[in-house]
């Protein structure tokens, strides 16, 4: 359901961990000399001086929050969990130089292409990254690099012949045909009645986002103003029924209701677009790298034993699974 996306490394809290670490380490090359007076930083909202050991990071009623209690939350709640992900892709980084696996960039390319298809730029992607995972473009890269290379680990002794690539290409042959995409949104409701009376409410100039917040019964849109992103034209996750009536409505309307399995949905379309075939040469190798992974073991068995090769273990008590 919405943007087509790939599994993203389990790196999204490590590197907001990161970025509020590394704000301690920068201060040095903005302290004073030893030599010079230093001047006392003006205070921030809560009246706390802006340069203090402990910086507030946030005021509400003249009550501040401390960078210090941010951090505390942030490792009691994700603090386990973002070592590991950093012991594992030092591990990842340790084998593939053991074993000479290096990643070229048109396979860094080839996959970020991907990852962003569907989007109607690549700037668009990156955005929503940042938006939804809060990773900027140099993250996203870093955690496709080594995503490859633990594939990489994963296949190095796996061969793939051409007739088993042919042999999938053409039992999914429509996978790789063009195809149409929709950019939706939907409010759903338990009955006819009341989605007749939203539906009226937005004919009249409600505005939809308010309205899927307040009356729609589906938790993974209602908060995001009904916004369910980009839809493949044959999306398996999404009601049919939706997906029929996309196809023949106009870029801005609203229309509705639609009986689906949940009750009655009433949709908006934002957009359309249409994914163009890829390059044969990046299906052959889509196909190729399909086919070794699914020969391969799980990719959670190979971390784990990269985590045992190279000893991996967490020294700080606190941040013990």
């Amino acid at each position: 359901m919405g943007e087509t996306m790939r599994p993203i490394w389990p790196l999204v809290m490590a590197a907001l961990l990161l970025t509020l670490l590394g704000l301690s380490g920068c201060t040095s090359e903005l302290s004073p000399s030893p030599t010079q007076p230093s001047e006392t930083p003006p205070p921030d909202a809560s009246g706390k001086p802006v340069g203090a050991a402990d910086p507030d990071v946030a005021v509400v009623g003249g009550r501040s929050i401390p960078r210090s209690e941010l951090m505390e939350r942030l490792l009691t709640a994700y603090g386990s969990q973002t070592v590991r992900a950093m012991m594992l892709r030092l591990a990842i980084r340790l084998e593939s130089e053991a074993l000479g696996l290096e990643l070229k960039d048109d396979e860094l390319e080839r996959e970020l292409r991907g990852m962003s298809e569907g989007y109607e730029s690549e700037e668009q992607y990156y955005a929503a990254m940042k938006e939804q995972l809060g990773m900027n473009r140099d993250e996203v890269r870093k955690d496709a690099r080594d995503r490859l290379l633990l594939e990489k680990i994963a296949t190095k002794d796996i061969s793939v012949t051409e007739q088993e690539i042919a042999g999938y290409r053409k039992a999914h042959e429509q996978e790789f045909e063009p195809r149409k995409q929709f950019q939706l949104a939907k409010i759903v409701l338990d009955d006819s009645r009341t989605a007749e009376s939203v539906l009226d409410q937005l004919s009249g100039g409600a505005d939809f986002a308010a309205m899927a917040a307040r009356y729609s019964t589906d938790d993974l849109t209602a908060s995001n103003g009904g916004e369910l992103g980009w839809v493949d034209e044959n999306d398996p996750f999404e009601d049919g029924a939706v997906l029929e009536e996309a196809k023949g409505m106009s870029i801005g309307e609203t229309t509705g209701p639609i009986e689906v399995e949940s009750g009655y949905a009433i949709i908006r379309l934002s957009g359309t677009n249409t994914i163009q075939k890829a390059d044969e040469s990046d299906i052959k190798e889509q196909i190729r790298r399909t086919l070794a992974l699914e020969k391969a073991a799980p990719l959670s068995e190979l971390e784990q034993s990269l985590l045992d090769k190279y000893e991996a273990r967490v020294l700080d008590p606190a941040l013990q699974p």
